[in-house]
């Protein structure tokens, strides 16, 4: 089937559809589809942008922890908190 004809077919579906519960499912499926299509930096706040950029910034510079550092210093100050 082409895309031109499951289109046809999904507007002569919804078009005879009563049932309001499976109207809101192929609405938010359709709708869920569209924002997929969205870049994900263009929905964050300016506040997480700064903050990302930011921590990119500290890579760049090495200013970074290691895992194993950090979960030896959680270790050390919290002792009994990590097993």
């Amino acid at each position: 089937m082409s895309t031109a004809e499951l289109k046809s077919n999904l507007h002569k579906l919804i078009d005879k559809a009563e049932d309001n519960k499976i109207l809101k499912v192929a609405y938010l499926l359709l709708s869920k589809t569209e924002e997929g299509n969205k870049d994900w930096w263009d929905t964050i706040s300016t506040k997480e942008k700064a903050a990302i950029e930011e921590g990119l910034k500290d890579i760049k510079k090495g200013n970074v922890f290691t895992h194993d550092k950090v979960m030896k210093e959680i270790r050390t100050e919290f002792p009994g908190i990590l097993k």
